[in-house]
């Protein structure tokens, strides 16, 4: 339970909670799959973590749904050996054998490699952190400091593979059928030498005589180094739609900050299975890609990713920008770091230099790629580390202002796929500056400085949600959810709304698919109703307040409760499959509770965001209280409102902010 190198038996435990790493060679996963998985993670917060060695990570789960998280990991062939759980830890190219420089194709050499391994007891004894790797000749499936990997080699490289130990060439070679069994036997040589040392090795390197030793182990001589040449640059990585070498597509998206939520997950599992879609590739670059699509299915997946939360825009802000977990999930954290990094993606490029923010000084996660920018919590300040020095600063939110004053590609308009920034920093102040100037029109002179506003209604709802984007701790929440926060933070200004706000883990993925399917959209209050804006309704969903109903007002003597609680009885044959919304009435919210304790048809899901003094806060811990029930949202607490519970619904309705 203790292990730094998590598996799914093997939990970390963090300060969020325990945390569950799945490895996936090669990054396959199927659909139903990644469906399981997502479930298995909405045991707990429901945060899912991209790995830098394409595996996903469940965050924040409570050491009590050990057993069924495990029990759905396995059922579904997620972990096809327990004592293998942490050593599965192959990568390839997620276009293997689609990329136009693809020789051959790695998949089957993959998948018999994990057979054969999860078949060799002896095996399970390999380090954690020992990673191998397996290229189609785009360069894409290697990463430089792999302990062990498999190129095509140079003789025949569309049916032959060459094994490298420590990225130099060995001159051992296999036809593909076989070539896994070159890996294998390496490994087995790795632990023979293992044995022997007087410290265990991690890696290769760290076997006494290096790489040498373990070739000569192997009946082989290494020639000079060539990984690092062989290894994709990082432009090529892919993201968006791509076009394979046989002229069908692949769409790939990256999850901001490496970090995604399980309804999300969810939804895309359930929009690819509606596609007849069966499997997904999870990359070393944290992100999500589908592959072998025609031209018409590309645009669909394209749009179910970017639903999902994830960005598919290769100019987006979030590209080349990583963070490490961060305060609240790591107990060794300085500072906030995930925040200040979202504030970046809205003023950076993808062309700026790779960006990686630590919240202390053991750097988890930081790229060893010598263009990158370095942003360090330390016990003294914060330091910020490039290719053209080092400077010393007072917090993460100076670095941040700092890094956005010198960026060498700010924009200030990155597209990140609606799941982040999507626009520039707020102004920080003052008049006639930018921040004044950027989108308003021009002022007659005689205007007073005070009264010189922005005009432009666009620039100002890109620069409010990119203000709550930086400021909200949001880095819980992660597509429909996330706009749904950031819409309900916009519609009362108080940006630690967020802290408050509970979601069950599909509730997101529920809400969104009952309003495209049409549902009804029942309110406690006519004000609610109001405030919901039609044309962003996707099926033009009827929206029902049956408050002003005279037989409301009869009810309400005859049960001796108030209108508004009485008015849900009124809802009676229209709930099933209904989102409901209480922005106002904690009796409201009651009542509908009873009604679904005594087995009334289930909503698809509930805003449960009601105000006030007495009840408010009860009522919604009665709600969160009752997830088998119902997916629900929250906000704990007193606060809530028309203006919250119908923002709620507009985010979840549209994409577009």
């Amino acid at each position: 339970m203790a292990s730094r190198c998590p598996g799914v038996l093997d939990w970390h435990l963090a300060e969020d909670g325990g945390l569950a790493r799945v490895r996936l060679p090669g990054g396959i996963i199927s659909v139903e799959q990644l469906r399981e998985f997502a479930l298995a993670a909405g045991l707990g917060a429901g945060v899912v973590e991209l790995t830098s060695r394409a595996s996903l990570q469940a965050r924040g789960l409570p050491v009590r749904e050990q057993g069924r998280f495990l029990a759905r990991i396995e059922r579904c062939g997620l972990l096809p050996s327990r004592a293998h759980d942490r050593v599965r830890n192959l990568l390839q190219s997620p276009l293997a054998g689609r990329h136009p420089r693809s020789s051959l194709d790695t998949y089957r050499v993959v998948r018999a490699f994990d057979r054969a391994l999860c078949a060799d007891e002896r095996l399970a004894a390999l380090p954690h952190r020992l990673v191998s790797c397996v290229d189609d000749g785009s360069g894409l499936g290697l990463r430089a400091d792999a302990d062990l990997a498999l190129v095509p080699a140079a003789a025949d490289p569309a049916r032959r593979l060459e094994l490298l130990v420590g990225g130099c060439p060995s001159g051992l070679e296999s036809e593909l059928a076989t070539a896994h069994e070159l890996l294998l036997d390496a490994l087995r040589a790795f632990l023979r030498l293992s044995d022997r040392a007087t410290k265990a090795p991690r890696n290769v390197h760290e076997l006494p005589g290096g790489a040498s030793r373990l070739a000569q182990e192997l009946g082989a001589q290494l020639g000079p180094p060539l990984l690092a040449e062989r290894c994709a640059p990082s432009q090529e990585r892919p993201l968006g739609e791509i076009e394979q070498r046989d002229r069908r597509r692949a769409v790939f998206a990256l999850a901001p900050l490496g970090r995604t939520d399980a309804g999300s997950l969810l939804a895309l599992a359930d929009g690819l299975d509606e596609l007849g879609l069966r499997e997904l590739r999870v990359t070393p670059w944290r992100s999500l890609g589908v592959l072998d699509l025609a031209p018409e299915q590309a645009q669909r997946v394209a749009q179910l990713l970017t639903a999902a939360g994830l960005v598919c825009d290769r100019s987006s802000g979030w590209v080349g920008l990583s963070a490490c977990a961060g305060l609240g999930a790591c107990g060794k954290a300085r500072a906030d770091v995930r925040v200040a990094a979202a504030s970046r993606a809205a003023v950076r490029g993808a062309s700026d230099p790779p960006e990686h923010w630590s919240a202390c000084e053991r750097r988890c996660g930081e790229p060893e790629r010598p263009e990158a920018i370095r942003v360090v919590a330390t016990a003294v300040g914060v330091v910020v580390e490039g290719p053209g020095g080092e400077r010393q600063l007072g917090s993460v939110e100076a670095a941040a202002g700092a890094l956005g004053s010198v960026g060498a590609g700010a924009t200030g308009g990155a597209n990140t796929g609606g799941a982040a920034p999507s626009g520039s920093s707020a102004p920080t102040g003052g008049t006639g500056g930018a921040g004044a100037a950027a989108g308003a029109s021009a002022h007659p002179a005689a205007v007073p400085g005070d009264l010189d506003y922005l005009r432009d209604g666009r620039e100002i709802y890109r620069r409010s949600f990119a203000t709550i984007r930086a400021e909200a701790r949001l880095e819980r929440f992660a597509g429909p959810l996330e706009r749904c926060v950031v819409r309900m933070i916009h519609a009362c200004g108080m940006v630690d709304l967020a802290d408050d706000v509970e979601a069950s883990p599909g509730f997101a993925a529920a809400a969104t698919a009952a309003l495209r399917g049409g549902a009804a959209i029942l309110c406690d209050t006519e004000m609610v109703a109001a405030g919901i804006t039609r044309r962003r309704l996707p099926a033009d969903n009827e929206v029902v307040c049956t408050l002003g109903d005279p037989r409301a007002a009869e009810l309400a003597r005859e049960l001796a409760t108030t209108r508004t609680a009485a008015a849900v009885e009124l809802w009676r044959e229209r709930i099933e499959g209904a989102l409901v919304v209480v922005g106002n009435a904690p009796t409201a919210l009651f009542q509908l509770l009873i009604r679904l304790e005594e087995g009334w048809p289930r909503p698809a899901a509930v805003i449960g965001v009601p105000v006030g003094f007495v009840g408010a806060a009860e009522s919604k811990r009665a709600l969160a209280a009752r997830r088998h029930l119902v997916e629900f949202l929250v906000v704990h607490g007193r606060r809530g409102g028309s203006a919250i519970a119908a923002a709620a619904v507009n985010a979840l309705a549209s994409e577009e902010e």
